[in-house]
Parts: C-alpha cells; sequence; structure tokens
C-alpha cells in the first residue's frame, strides 16, 4: 500500500477493491452497484493472514479515503473495516448454503427439502447450482454461511463434476468456522456422497451428518433430509455462530 502523506488517503492495491464498473466513485453511493464480497472471496480471502495483518496497518494510519486499484472508493472506513474483520476471521452470518450436483432432479429435490429444514432452525437458505454458478459465487456465499450442505448425485462412481470443482474450491481456501453435512441419491452402486464426506474429512471440515438414497426420493427420504437440515442449523447455531464474537446477523 501507499500513503499520500499528510491527506489522509491511502491506495491499497487489491484489499478493499470490489469488481464492476460504474460511474459512481463511492462504494456507499450504492453497495449494491459493486461486488465487494465477491471481490474479497475470489481474490483475498485465501491470504486471509496476510489481510489480517494489512488491516492492522491500516487501522494505524487511520486514513480518511481509501483507494483501491479495483472497484469503488471507500470513505466510510469504519464501515468497510467491520466488513473486513468479520470476513478474514470467518464470522458467519445466519445463513445456511446449499450447493447442488444434480444430474437428473432427484438429488435437488433432496437438496430443496434440507434448505427448508435450514430454514425452520433459522437459518437463511441459499440454494446455489453447482453446474451454473461461478467460483466467485460459490465463494462468496461458503464465507457467510455458517452451515454448508453439499448434494451430490453419483456419477460413474464419483460425485457430480460441479461439486468436486467446489471442493477443490474448499480445498483452497481452507474456511473456518461452519459445519457440513452431505446428501445425495445415486442409482447404482453409490459413492458420491461417501466421496464427498471423506474428502471435506481429510480437509479437516466438520461433517455432522450424511444422507443418501437409492433412486427417486420417497417421501420419507424427503422428511429425513428436511430434518437433517434442521438439525445441522441447530448444530450450526450452537457451534459457529456463538463463536462468532458479535459479528452475526
Amino acid at each position: 500500500m501507499t500513503e499520500l502523506a499528510g491527506e489522509g488517503l491511502l491506495f491499497t492495491s487489491d484489499m478493499f477493491g470490489s469488481h464492476g464498473a460504474s460511474k459512481l466513485i463511492y462504494y456507499d453511493e450504492n453497495p449494491d452497484q459493486f461486488e465487494l464480497r465477491d471481490y474479497y472471496a475470489s481474490i483475498l480471502m485465501v491470504y486471509s493472514n496476510m489481510v489480517v495483518r494489512a488491516l492492522r496497518k491500516v487501522e494505524e494510519l487511520s486514513p480518511k479515503l481509501i483507494a483501491p486499484a479495483h472497484g469503488a472508493l471507500h470513505r466510510e472506513i469504519a464501515t468497510i473495516l467491520k466488513l473486513y474483520e468479520r470476513w478474514v476471521y470467518w464470522s458467519p452470518l445466519s445463513r445456511g448454503l446449499v450447493v447442488v450436483g444434480s444430474q437428473y432432479g432427484k438429488t435437488e429435490k433432496l437438496a430443496r427439502a434440507a434448505a427448508d429444514g435450514m430454514k425452520e432452525s433459522g437459518l437463511k437458505p441459499i440454494v446455489l447450482d453447482s453446474a451454473a454458478a461461478g467460483p466467485d459465487d460459490l465463494l462468496a456465499d461458503t464465507l457467510e454461511a455458517a452451515a454448508v450442505i453439499i448434494a451430490t448425485t453419483t456419477h460413474n462412481g464419483k460425485p457430480f463434476p460441479g461439486v468436486t470443482f467446489y471442493l477443490d474450491l474448499l480445498e483452497e481456501v481452507k474456511p473456518k468456522r461452519k459445519v457440513f453435512a452431505v446428501i445425495g441419491c445415486y442409482g447404482w452402486s453409490g459413492g458420491g456422497v461417501r466421496t464427498v464426506k471423506k474428502r471435506l474429512e481429510e480437509m479437516k471440515l466438520p461433517v455432522f451428518s450424511r444422507l443418501e438414497v437409492k433412486g427417486p426420493p420417497a417421501l420419507e427420504d424427503l422428511q429425513a433430509a428436511k430434518e437433517l437440515g434442521k438439525r445441522l442449523g441447530e448444530r450450526a447455531r450452537e457451534e459457529t455462530l456463538v463463536r462468532a464474537d458479535g459479528f452475526s446477523a
């Protein structure tokens, strides 16, 4: 970073940057116009230990204006610092994320039942299709989720390709303060759910529960998925949100 001495202006390069081009200059003019969270998740999240050290230096300087190399300028310094404090320490919001890899719609039904259970627990569920969502969306919603359900069909004995991609992202960023569950449907011998659970455990991410269904989910399977989502949400509220140091909302 570079400080313009005597002016209170701090040029921060990638730090505090955002995606999106706009005629607006300042982030506070319209926060929805700039993808601040997505930018952090895709560019800086993997370097969170370095970001912590940089935040301390910014606080010592107490700038009047922050000018990153990408996106909006920041004049409400306390607001941007508070956001970064929450993100860098992985302090979740009352949200749940369901990442779905469904080939013929069966696993998606299971996933949406689990999302309904999350909602009953008090979490706001966000459902992303792993075949359509970009890495920015997957990472940004993982960043703020207290609980994550990975729902995968089994494709040739393996997880759905989009789910494998998501697991690769998790392995890169090493998320904290989240609880996980794995669910899915299969047609023959299965294996997708088992593989996802194993990979999460190898990353030392806590897997609370798993549910694997052969064929299309019956009513009792959908109820089981809903109950799993509810219990996972309750576990998240007890474990990840309680430890969020007052940042949760």
